[in-house]
Parts: C-alpha cells; sequence; structure tokens
C-alpha cells in the first residue's frame, strides 16, 4: 500500500489503520516505486504484467 502526503496529513489515524491490514506492516511512499518506474522506462522495455497487489498473491 502506498499513501501519499497530503492523505497522511488530513487523516493521520487512516495510516495505522492501513499498516494492520497491509501484509508488510508498512504504508509505502513514493519513492519506493521509483526503482520500478525507471525500469519501465527503459526503451528496451516493451511490455510488462505486473502485479501489485501489497503482497497477497505471495501468501495466497
Amino acid at each position: 500500500m502506498a499513501m501519499a502526503d497530503g492523505l497522511r496529513a488530513k487523516n493521520p489515524d487512516i495510516e495505522k489503520t492501513w499498516i494492520a491490514f497491509a501484509l508488510l506492516g508498512k504504508v509505502g511512499v513514493a519513492d519506493d516505486f521509483r526503482a520500478l518506474a525507471v525500469t519501465l522506462l527503459v526503451r528496451l522495455v516493451t511490455g510488462a504484467d505486473l502485479s501489485v497487489d501489497g503482497g497477497h498473491c505471495a501468501n495466497a
């Protein structure tokens, strides 16, 4: 799960709720997605199928 700073500022308690449901036990931030974004921008990537589910598939 990832949370924008604006949402966190508006409702600080929501982060605790999200963490309770997150399999990784934490909430992601924008920097957590930087490497993925750079990888997808490389010209050699012509297609990708990425599952972004907070680890739910890995624990199914």
